[in-house]
C-alpha cells in the first residue's frame, strides 16, 4: 500500500482547492463515536408487515453513523483550515472494509486507516434505513459500535493538541458510558479544548446513559447538539411529566447545566438554542420539495462545529444567520444547507444544474471565506462547480479582503 500522504502535503494540496488567506492556522478536531454502514432504501411508501413485501425506488450502500456523518461533513467543510480525525471501530468483514475504503477515497478525513480500529471476527455495525416521503424508519446491528471504548483512543488523544473534541452517537456507544471518558474529557477541557456532543436516539428509551452516565457528562460539555425528540427525552428524565417541546427542553437543560450551550435541531423550524437565561432561534432555509432527512441533523452539527472551530465562541456562531436562501428550481439541500446556515454569515448564491443539483455555493464576509466544493459522496449531494466560477469568487474575496 502507498505511504500515507504527509500532513503538510495534504494541507498544501487543499490550499489549491479552497481560498486560503496568509496567517490562517490549521486546527485539529477529533470526533469519537459510531461508524455504521447504511443500507439506504428510498421511496418506501409504507413499512412492510411480517410476511409481506413492499416496493422501493432505490437501494444504496453508504457510510453512515451519526458521528461518522458529522466527521465527514466537518472534514469537507473545514478545508485547509481544519483537519478532522474520526475515532471509531469497524468490523474486519466486507461491510467494514467497504466503509474504510470509502472514507479513504473521499479524502475528507485525516488518516482514517489509522484512527479507525479494525476488529477481527466482529460484524460491522449496519443500519437499514427505510426512507418514505416525510420520514424514515431504521433497523440496526450494533456489534462494532458497542465495542467503541475510551481506552482504544485515550493515549493518542492525550498526546495531541485539539481545538475540538466531539462525541457522536453517544447512546449507541455504550462502551463510552464510564468514568474513563469523563476523566479524558476533564483532562482535555483543562487544556482549553472545546467539547461537544450529539447524543443520537436512545433505542432503550431511558435517555440517561448506562448508570445515569449522561448526568455526569453534560456539565463537562461546552456544546450539546440534540434534535428535538432527543432533547425532550433527555430533559424528561427525573421530571414528573414528559417534556413536549424544544423550548421546554432547553429551559430544563439550561437550568440544570447553565454553562452548556444547548443547540436543538428542530427540523423545519430550524435551530433553537439557549445557555443560562439567554435564547436564540435561527430559521431553517426554505426548500421547494422535501428530498430525504437522513443525515441532515449530522450535517447541521458539522456546520455549527466548523464555525465554532474558527472563532472559538460557541454562542457567537448562532449570530451567523444569513438572509433567506435563494433557491432556483428543486435543489437538494437537506444535507448541505442546514450546515451552511450556521457556518457563514452570508450565502450569496445557489444555482442549479439541469436535474436540480446545487453546483456552486459562494460564501463571504466570514472568517476563512471559501468556495466550498465537498468531495466524494457529499459532492454528489451538492453537485460540482466550474473553474471560472472559482476564479471569479477568488478575485472578489481577495478584493474584499484587501479593502
Amino acid at each position: 500500500a502507498p505511504a500515507p500522504e504527509p500532513r503538510v502535503a495534504r494541507v498544501e494540496r487543499r490550499q489549491g482547492q479552497h481560498l486560503h488567506f496568509p496567517g490562517m492556522a490549521t486546527r485539529r478536531a477529533a470526533l469519537i463515536g459510531d461508524a455504521f454502514v447504511d443500507v439506504q432504501v428510498g421511496g418506501v411508501g409504507a413499512l412492510p408487515c411480517w410476511g409481506t413485501d413492499v416496493a422501493c425506488s432505490s437501494v444504496r450502500l453508504l457510510p453512515g453513523g451519526a458521528c461518522g456523518n458529522t466527521a465527514r461533513q466537518l472534514g469537507a467543510l473545514g478545508g485547509c483550515e481544519l483537519e478532522a480525525f474520526f475515532y471509531s471501530c469497524v468490523g474486519d468483514d466486507e461491510p467494514g472494509r467497504h466503509y474504510l475504503r470509502t472514507l479513504e477515497a473521499e479524502d475528507s478525513l485525516t488518516s482514517p486507516s489509522r484512527t479507525l480500529r479494525l476488529l477481527p471476527g466482529v460484524p460491522q455495525s449496519c443500519c437499514v434505513i427505510l426512507s418514505g416521503s416525510e420520514d424514515r424508519a431504521m433497523c440496526s446491528c450494533y456489534e462494532t459500535v458497542h465495542r467503541v471504548t475510551t481506552g482504544l483512543f485515550s493515549a493518542e488523544l492525550l498526546a495531541e493538541s485539539w481545538a475540538l473534541v466531539h462525541l457522536g452517537g453517544y447512546f449507541n456507544c455504550v462502551g463510552l458510558h464510564d468514568d474513563a471518558l469523563l476523566d479524558l474529557l476533564r483532562a482535555l477541557k483543562a487544556r482549553g479544548t472545546l467539547l461537544s456532543m450529539d447524543p443520537q436516539h436512545d433505542c432503550s428509551g431511558k435517555w440517561s446513559g448506562e448508570g445515569g452516565h449522561l448526568r455526569r457528562l453534560l456539565p463537562l460539555l461546552d456544546v450539546f447538539l440534540p434534535n428535538e425528540a432527543e432533547a425532550c427525552g433527555i430533559a424528561s428524565v427525573g421530571e414528573p411529566t414528559a417534556v413536549a417541546t424544544a423550548e421546554e427542553a432547553i429551559d430544563q437543560l439550561t437550568a440544570r447545566h447553565p454553562s452548556t450551550l444547548v443547540v436543538v435541531k428542530a427540523g423545519g423550524r430550524g435551530i433553537l438554542a439557549g445557555r443560562g437565561g439567554e435564547r436564540w432561534e435561527v430559521p431553517a432555509a426554505p426548500v421547494e420539495a422535501f428530498v430525504d432527512a437522513t443525515g441532515a441533523g449530522d450535517a447541521c452539527s458539522a456546520g455549527f462545529l466548523a464555525q465554532v472551530s474558527r472563532c472559538g465562541d460557541a454562542r457567537g456562531c448562532l449570530a451567523f444567520a444569513p438572509p433567506p436562501l435563494r433557491v432556483r428550481r428543486s435543489v437538494l439541500v437537506s444535507l448541505l444547507c442546514p450546515a451552511l446556515l450556521l457556518t457563514v454569515p452570508l450565502l450569496t448564491a445557489v444555482s442549479a444544474r439541469p436535474g436540480g443539483r446545487a453546483h456552486r455555493v459562494a460564501v463571504g464576509r466570514g472568517s476563512g471565506c471559501a468556495l466550498r466544493e465537498p468531495r466524494g459522496r457529499m459532492r454528489d449531494a451538492a453537485g460540482g462547480g466550474g473553474g471560472a466560477g472559482r476564479a471569479r469568487v477568488r478575485r472578489r474575496q481577495e478584493k474584499r479582503r484587501c479593502q
